[in-house]
């Protein structure tokens, strides 16, 4: 189901088999609240690059949400998992989901979800997305070259700027 890179534990493997979950988009209606409801804390807080709420009962919205707003989703890559390796309640869940917009539209965002869990429940405290929105621009061959010519022009800009500001670099010197 997914590639996990540390030596999990019961914590670290079922706190990531049911965020993921979340994402599958074939959760039954009862399996949904027993995520929130068993590995979820209270005062849990969502963020991603658009929405930010906190209380459990908010980030469930969010994540019910997902239902409403799209005719289907899903992961498309195997996620890999890294637990505790900074921080022993700490998850990091790297994986491409699929949105797919009135059937039609399929968005696909690669992402990195962190997960915090709190130190005295081991419940998820924090859950927070990370889009790689230009690796997803690209998949779109009108948007993907828009992209791509915008980045070579503020690249060139950038340059010719800092060579206003200085316009000569220092000479490296020789190594003997």
């Amino acid at each position: 189901m997914y590639v996990h890179l540390t030596q999990g534990n019961e914590v670290y493997d079922s706190t990531t088999k049911a965020v993921i979950s979340l994402y599958e988009g074939k959760t039954t209606r009862d399996d949904f609240e027993a995520v929130f409801q068993n590995f979820y804390h209270e005062d849990a807080s969502f963020n991603d690059p658009i929405v930010s709420v906190k209380g459990v009962a908010n980030v469930r919205t969010q994540f019910y949400s997902l239902r409403q707003l799209f005719t289907s989703h899903e992961i498309t890559s195997k996620p890999v998992v890294t637990a505790g390796a900074m921080d022993k309640n700490t998850l990091s869940i790297e994986m491409t989901a699929q949105f797919t917009v009135l059937g039609l539209l399929p968005i696909r965002l690669k992402q990195i979800t962190r997960i915090n869990l709190c130190p005295n429940t081991a419940r998820i405290i924090a859950h927070r997305d990370m889009w790689c929105l230009p690796d997803s621009l690209l998949e779109y061959p009108i948007i993907g070259t828009a992209y791509q010519l915008a980045k070579l022009g503020f690249g060139a800009y950038t340059t010719a700027l800092c060579r206003l500001i200085q316009p000569t670099m220092p000479a490296r010197k020789k190594l003997e």
